[in-house]
């Protein structure tokens, strides 16, 4: 593993371990065992499809890069 893999595998986990812990606080919310306002459950579920739509960038973004490297 060289510099740059090992760089962004730390981007990855920064990015993905609030997206876990926010898919799990989400999942409390709606199954109602946590009691939040309306306006608080939609920021969060605003923040988590942000993080997952950034994340999707960066794989779909990575399987370009790593396919024109080793072509």
């Amino acid at each position: 593993m060289n510099k740059s893999e090992q760089g962004l595998n730390i981007i990855d986990f920064i990015l993905f371990t609030p997206l876990i812990i926010l898919f799990f606080i989400n999942i409390l919310i709606f199954t109602h065992l946590i009691h939040v306002s309306a306006f608080y459950s939609n920021l969060l579920s605003i923040i988590n499809s942000a993080l997952l739509m950034i994340g999707w960038i960066r794989m779909i973004y990575k399987d370009k890069t790593s396919y024109t490297l080793y072509k």
